[in-house]
């Protein structure tokens, strides 16, 4: 692993590869991959129900005997006589910022590398595994076990330990010597900005559902690129629900949504709140109802490198039980390839794009029953600065 990497907090980087993605366009739709679809249909193993990104290659992440990465209520859960210092940040533990990982995490505390030949320390727990920063401009933070876009899928041990609570998503990035425009100038899973290609470097990193993932007196907290649980009770627009975009010259967050804001179109004010996931599981857990808004089946190409697999980072899809619960024009509440969704979701259908061509809209809905504002469907390419959401409009939040 090379040393020398710019930090992104939280894995705002994720958003300018991710910007490209459309809700049922060729860019980041595809047929099954093995895995764990099931995991969206109530299975146990098979096909990977209505994954829409295209499997890849990928190899061994973490060293089989390591701890790092493994959940743990106790410091024994994680004792390796190999590695002393690795302890267990429990679910209740907020050292992550001001976050605990869900369902705790083995780990230890490690120094940052910051220039040419700084040697990362938590290499020696596991293949690509890196010093991970909660806070912007930290010298000091945590290591987060390594992983790969694409296969080994979620379910695999190699995948993040198979948590569907941590998320494979970038967590670093590298400057090359290559010169770009846009992110299709430079090699594929790296991105543009201002300029320069950046090389991606993943890791398994927090990424709550919802409070569901939480311990009691916990909230998840879906801001973008966060994913940990904290004491302080989370408040905004569910997924799907307009919202207004954040001054670009201000913070992205806070914003109006339990997620973030992305833009209707490129420039636009006017956008719907969004949530990113782990690709292949269920996602924005509602509290109110104890269901999930949506299913994570939208992943970018791009940023992966051209291959998605269960337990990538990806994007929120809306459940509905008709396309009128979607509220635009352009998309159909269908089923997913190996039926329908189960109750633990708000519908058992998702909004895609509509094609009267190969799908048949699902129509479950009562009398008059209309769900909430939906966001026009749209690409919007992404050259935009890594850590910043603002270049994600179009994004797949809405089908």
């Amino acid at each position: 692993m090379k040393a020398t990497k710019a930090w992104s907090v939280a894995g705002l980087l994720v958003v300018a590869g991710l910007s490209s993605v459309s809700c049922g366009s060729d860019e980041g739709t595809s047929g099954n991959n093995g895995g764990t679809g099931s995991i969206l249909t109530g299975g146990t193993g098979g096909s990977s129900a209505g994954t829409r990104a295209e499997g890849g290659s990928g190899g061994s992440t973490t060293a089989p005997n390591a701890k790092l990465g493994r959940a743990c209520t106790q410091a024994r859960d994680c004792a390796d006589p190999n590695f002393p210092d690795l302890t267990c940040v429990t679910a209740k533990d907020t050292k992550f910022a001001d976050g605990a990982p869900p369902k705790g995490l083995c780990t230890m505390p490690c120094t940052v590398p910051m220039q040419d030949g700084d040697t990362d320390a938590c290499e020696a727990l596991g293949t690509n595994a890196i010093c991970y920063p909660f806070e912007d401009n930290a010298t000091t933070g945590y290591c987060m076990e390594g992983c790969t876009f694409g296969a080994p899928a979620l379910g695999d041990p190699q995948k993040c330990h198979g948590r569907a609570e941590f998320t494979c998503r970038p967590a670093a990035f590298s400057k090359t010597q290559d010169v770009c425009k846009v992110s299709t100038d430079c090699q594929p899973g790296e991105l543009c900005s201002q300029g320069s290609c950046y090389m991606i470097w993943p890791a398994c990193l927090p990424g709550c559902s919802g409070d569901i993932d939480c311990e009691d007196g916990m909230y998840c907290d879906q801001s973008y690129g966060v994913g940990t649980c904290v004491t302080k009770k989370q408040t905004g627009k569910a997924l799907g629900e307009p919202c207004t975009v954040p001054d670009p010259n201000g913070p992205d967050e806070p914003d109006e949504c339990l997620g973030w804001c992305a833009a209707d179109d490129v420039g636009s004010t006017k956008g719907h709140c969004l949530t990113t996931c782990t690709y292949g599981a269920p996602c924005a857990y509602n509290s109110a109802t104890e269901k999930f808004d949506g299913a994570c089946v939208f992943a970018s190409k791009q940023l992966l490198g051209g291959a998605a697999a269960a337990g990538d980072t990806g994007y929120c899809d809306l459940a509905c039980n008709c396309s009128s619960e979607c509220s635009d024009s352009t998309l159909d509440c269908e089923l997913l390839p190996d039926g329908a969704l189960s109750d633990s979701f708000r519908g058992a259908g998702l909004c895609f794009l509509a094609d009267p061509m190969t799908s048949v809209p699902y129509d479950h809905c009562a009398a008059g029953g209309a769900g909430p504002d939906m966001p026009p469907t749209g690409d919007a390419g992404g050259g935009g600065a890594p850590g910043t959401p603002s270049g994600a409009a179009g994004a797949a939040g809405g089908g």
